[in-house]
């Protein structure tokens, strides 16, 4: 809770800053700036979650222009948000979607293939879903979903450290999670998320040979990181956060984290090349 109340203490100071910065320049220039993109990520959205994820949606319907992930973010003077799904859950599509179709709010969902229609296998213990369904959704439902309000990426076929992997192994990984994907839609699958946000330059690349677009790390993204193409950040949310932490999230506000958790693993470890993990 303390952690939690500080992240949030820091990131409204944050936003504040870059705010009255922001509203500065726009006044000495006397032109409009178009924000960039924030890509929200969702893991579950249960029962127990209905209402509060109803509020978020409705705060991001009115203070934000909602795209998909891989569009590019309108000029405007609202914050342009995509929300996204890790995991691809069967109670985000039970209690997530319908809802975000009758808002008509557009959704990208990434999918790990070898768990359609069974339990999260990745977690073997169950312990890091305590609480949460396990029911990844079935193939035969990402047929029935309509493209035009929801897009599936992959997120690997067995949810690995990709960091980690072999070449052979990464290239199964990514390849394999498409190829299962375009099968099942009958569309292209341009975009992947990143288990566990674990990455190098190496892995980033070889989505990019693979055919990917776009890849997505599931946290800001550092100077450094910002370089390697395709790959873009996103910011972890909660049917649970606090209703000013999730505002301060679909603003922006919490993009300092990459530079705090950069600075971090530099004085945990001097390692000379480092994953992401």
């Amino acid at each position: 809770m303390i952690k939690r109340l500080l992240l949030v203490t820091v990131s409204l100071a944050h936003h504040l800053a870059v705010g009255g910065a922001r509203r500065l320049i726009e006044l000495v220039s006397s032109k409009r700036r178009a924000r960039t993109l924030v890509v929200l990520t969702y893991h579950a959205v249960t029962a127990d979650d209905d209402d509060r994820f109803t509020s978020q949606m409705r705060l991001l319907k009115r203070r934000a222009r909602l795209v998909f992930a891989d569009d590019a973010a309108p000029a405007g003077t609202r914050p342009a948000v995509a929300v996204t799904f890790d995991d691809a859950f069967q109670c985000v599509f039970d209690h997530a979607l319908p809802l975000l179709a009758r808002l008509e709010i557009p959704a990208t969902v990434f999918v790990p293939t070898a768990y359609l229609g069974a339990d999260a296998g990745w977690h073997s213990d169950g312990s890091a879903l305590s609480g949460l369904p396990r029911q990844v959704v079935s193939a035969a439902a990402l047929t029935e979903l309509d493209p035009s309000r929801v897009r599936i990426g992959s997120h690997t076929v067995t949810h690995p450290h990709l960091a980690a992997l072999p070449p052979e192994s990464l290239t199964d990984e990514l390849a394999g999670s498409r190829a299962t994907l375009e099968a099942l839609t009958g569309a292209p699958v341009n975009l992947l998320a990143l288990p566990y946000g674990c990455f190098n330059a190496g892995v980033v690349e070889a989505a990019r040979l693979t055919g990917y677009t776009r890849v997505f790390a599931n946290m800001p993204l550092t100077l450094a990181a910002r370089r390697l193409p395709t790959l873009h950040g996103r910011v972890n949310v909660s049917p649970r956060d606090w209703q000013l932490e999730f505002y301060l999230k679909t603003m922006g506000s919490y993009a300092w984290l990459a530079t705090a958790i950069a600075a971090k693993r530099i004085l945990v470890s001097a390692l000379g090349r480092r994953s992401t993990c």
